[in-house]
C-alpha cells in the first residue's frame, strides 16, 4: 500500500509542473507576438509619416539619374528618372502607340497580353490599351487599362505624354488584379543635335506590399537606360502624327542659313 501511495503522489505532482511550463511557454509566445505586432505597427506609422516631399537623388549611373520622393502620410515612393535619347518626336510617338506583343515584351519581360481598347484618336491625340503582366507567386497578374494622352508645347516643341489608369473602360476579369491608380508623366524636351532629355515621373499603385514597391530604384533605372535601344530597335516606318512639330536642330539651322 505504501508503494502504491508513493506512486500516485509522484504522478500527481508531475502534472502541474508540466502544465506550468505550457502556460509559461504560451504566455511568452503571446507577449513576443504582441511586441512584434506593436513594433511592426510603430515602424509602419513612423514610415508613413516620414518623408520630405522633395525629390532626392537615389542613383546616378550611365547618364541616367533616378530620384525618389516620399510624401508624409503615404507609404509608396514616387520615382523619377531622367536620361538623354537621340531620336525624333515622330519615332517617340510611333513607339508609344505600338500595341504589339513584341513591343510589350521589349518593355516588360513579364508581359502576358497587349491589346488595343480604343485606337488612336487623331483629333484628341490619345489611345487606350490594355496590358497584363505576370508577377511572382503568390501574386495574381496585374491588368492595366491605360489611356495615353499626347500634347506638345508649340513654342519649345516639348512633347508631353500622360499615361493614366482607365479601369472603367473594360469589365473586370478574375484572372488579374485591375490597377486603378496610375498617373505617369513623360516629358521629352528637345536638346541639341537631335537629342532629347527624356523624363518620366511614376505615380502608381499596383497593389503589392510597399516594401517591395519602394525597392524599385534599379528597375526604374534599367527602364530608362534601355529607352535608346528601344527607339533604335523598333521596326517599320514612323507614323504620321500631323499635330506634331519636330524641333529645329543645329544642323537644320545651319542648312537654312546657307
Amino acid at each position: 500500500m505504501a508503494i502504491e501511495n508513493t506512486t500516485v503522489q509522484g504522478t500527481t505532482t508531475a502534472t502541474p509542473k508540466k502544465r506550468g511550463w505550457v502556460r509559461k511557454l504560451f504566455r511568452f509566445a503571446l507577449i513576443t507576438g504582441l511586441v512584434f505586432v506593436i513594433g511592426l505597427f510603430t515602424a509602419h506609422m513612423i514610415w508613413k509619416m516620414s518623408g520630405s516631399g522633395k525629390w532626392e537623388l537615389a542613383l546616378d549611373k550611365g547618364g541616367v539619374q533616378v530620384y525618389t520622393m516620399k510624401v508624409p502620410g503615404t507609404t509608396l515612393k514616387h520615382f523619377k528618372s531622367v536620361g538623354k535619347v537621340k531620336t525624333s518626336l515622330q519615332r517617340v510617338m510611333t513607339v508609344f502607340t505600338d500595341s504589339s506583343m513584341q513591343h510589350c515584351h521589349d518593355i516588360m519581360s513579364n508581359c502576358l497580353t497587349s491589346t488595343v481598347v480604343e485606337p488612336w484618336n487623331a483629333n484628341s491625340h490619345y489611345w487606350v490599351g490594355m496590358v497584363r503582366a505576370r508577377l511572382p507567386k503568390p501574386f495574381l497578374p496585374r491588368e492595366l487599362v491605360m489611356k495615353d494622352q499626347f500634347s506638345q508645347d508649340p513654342q519649345t516643341k516639348t512633347l508631353f505624354i500622360e499615361i493614366t489608369a482607365a479601369p472603367e473602360l473594360l469589365p473586370p476579369d478574375n484572372c488579374c488584379v485591375r490597377v486603378t491608380h496610375m498617373d505617369n508623366k513623360w516629358r521629352w524636351t528637345p536638346l541639341k543635335n537631335g537629342e532629347f532629355e527624356a523624363e518620366v515621373v511614376e505615380d502608381m499603385d499596383v497593389q503589392v506590399p510597399y516594401i517591395l514597391w519602394n525597392a524599385r530604384t534599379r528597375e526604374v533605372w534599367k527602364i530608362m537606360s534601355t529607352v535608346q535601344a528601344l527607339m533604335d530597335r523598333e521596326k517599320g516606318p514612323d507614323g504620321k502624327f500631323d499635330f506634331l512639330q519636330e524641333p529645329e536642330t543645329e544642323a537644320s539651322l545651319q542648312k537654312a542659313a546657307n
